[in-house]
C-alpha cells in the first residue's frame, strides 16, 4: 500500500471516528488545550509537510502524530485514539486537547532524568523587592511565575512553586525544597533594578544567571554533605553515614548541575529576549543564595526586566505582557527538558 492509500485510509478514519458518539467517556471536565507549536516542541517533532494532506503530521524521536482540526481522533505511531474534543484553529493556531499528552506519553520513549520543575517567585510578604514606577516586584514574579506553572502544568510537567501566595520564604528554605524535590530544575524569577544611578531610568534587558565558578564543587558537597546525610546499610543493618562517599557523590551532581545550570539558562533566556523583543543582557554569573545552596540539579534565576525603566515597568505591570514572558519562560523550560 503507497502512502496516499494509508493517508486516504487515515483521514476517512480520523471521519468515521469524528462522527461516533463518545460512550463512557471520563466524566471529568474537558482537558485544558495547549498549542500544536508548544505539544511539538515539548515532544521534540517536527512538522512534515505532505501535498494534498488537510491534517498535520508531525514527526521525530521515534513518534510520528497525525490530526487535523475538527476531527474527534489521533494517529500516534499508526494506532488511531479517540479525542474527547477536536483539535480547533483559533487566530491562525492549532490548538489541541490536553489529553492528546497523555496519550502520546504513553507510547513516546522514556522520558528524561528531569522529572520536575521548582518554580521560586522571588521574594515575598514583607520583602517587596525592586518598587519603582508604579510597580512592585513580588507581585508581578508571583503571577508570572502562577502562569508558568499553569503552561508547564497543561504540558503535564511536575511543578512546585516555592510560594503560592503573597509570603516570605527564606532562601535557604528556596533551596531546601529544590533539593528535596526529585529530579527537579530550578528557576527563580525576578524583577530588575538599576538602584540609584542617574542613568537608571536608561537601563533595560533581561538576563539570567547561574552560579560563578568561584563557587568550587567541593566546598558546596562539603556543606551539602553535612545538611543531606548520605547513608549506607552495613553488614549488621545498621544505618551509619559514609561522609566521604556523600561528599564525592554531591560533587559530582553539583558539578553536572553546573553545567546543566548553563544550557537551561541559555534557553530561558534565548526565548525570552526573542520572544519579547528586548534587550539581551547575556547569560552571567554570580554568587546568589539560591544558587549556591542548590545542590541537585540545575539552577537558574531570571531577571525579567528594569522596574527603574519606565517602559518596562509599564510592561510588566500588563497582564498581557505577563503572560507572554511567562510563556516564553515554560517554552525555555520546555526546551530544555525536550533535549535528546
Amino acid at each position: 500500500m503507497n502512502h496516499n492509500t494509508h493517508l486516504h485510509a487515515f483521514l476517512i478514519a480520523l471521519l468515521l471516528c469524528a462522527a461516533w458518539a463518545v460512550v463512557g467517556w471520563d466524566s471529568l471536565a474537558e482537558p485544558p488545550e495547549t498549542t500544536l507549536s508548544g505539544f511539538a516542541e515539548k515532544y521534540g517533532l517536527e512538522l512534515v509537510s505532505r501535498p494534498g494532506n488537510p491534517g498535520v503530521e508531525l514527526s521525530g524521536k521515534g513518534l510520528t502524530v497525525r490530526l487535523a482540526p475538527g476531527m474527534k481522533a489521533v494517529s500516534v505511531n499508526g494506532k488511531l485514539h479517540k479525542l474527547s474534543q477536536a483539535p480547533r484553529m483559533s487566530g491562525g493556531v492549532m490548538l489541541v486537547p490536553g489529553e492528546l499528552y497523555s496519550i502520546t506519553d504513553g507510547l513516546r520513549p522514556a522520558r528524561g532524568k528531569y522529572a520536575a520543575v521548582v518554580i521560586d517567585a522571588g521574594h515575598g510578604g514583607y520583602d517587596t523587592g525592586a518598587v519603582a514606577n508604579g510597580a512592585i516586584e513580588k507581585d508581578i514574579v508571583l503571577d508570572i511565575g502562577r502562569r508558568v506553572r499553569d503552561i508547564l502544568v497543561r504540558n503535564r510537567i511536575k511543578v512546585v512553586m516555592t510560594r503560592e501566595d503573597d509570603t516570605f520564604i527564606e532562601l535557604t528554605k528556596r533551596s531546601e525544597i529544590a533539593n528535596e524535590t526529585p529530579g527537579a530544575v530550578f528557576v527563580s524569577i525576578h524583577a530588575n533594578s538599576a538602584g540609584e544611578v542617574a542613568s537608571c531610568e536608561e537601563i533595560d534587558g533581561i538576563e539570567t544567571f547561574v552560579l560563578t565558578d568561584s563557587i568550587s564543587d567541593l566546598t558546596r558537597a562539603n556543606k551539602a554533605a553535612s545538611e543531606y546525610a548520605l547513608h549506607e546499610n552495613t553488614a549488621g543493618g545498621s544505618r551509619k553515614m559514609k561522609a566521604e562517599k556523600a561528599k564525592k557523590t554531591i560533587a559530582n551532581l553539583s558539578r553536572e548541575a553546573r553545567s546543566e545550570s548553563r544550557v537551561l539558562a541559555e534557553a530561558v533566556q534565548k526565548k525570552l529576549t526573542s520572544n519579547l523583543g528586548e534587550s539581551d543582557r547575556g547569560v552571567k554569573e554570580k554568587n546568589l543564595s539560591v544558587l549556591r545552596e542548590t545542590y541537585f540539579g540545575p539552577a537558574i534565576l531570571t531577571e525579567v526586566g528594569f522596574l527603574t525603566n519606565r517602559k518596562s515597568a509599564r510592561e510588566l505591570n500588563s497582564a498581557a505582557y505577563r503572560q507572554k514572558t511567562a510563556q516564553a519562560i515554560a517554552d525555555g523550560i520546555i526546551s530544555f527538558l525536550s533535549r535528546p
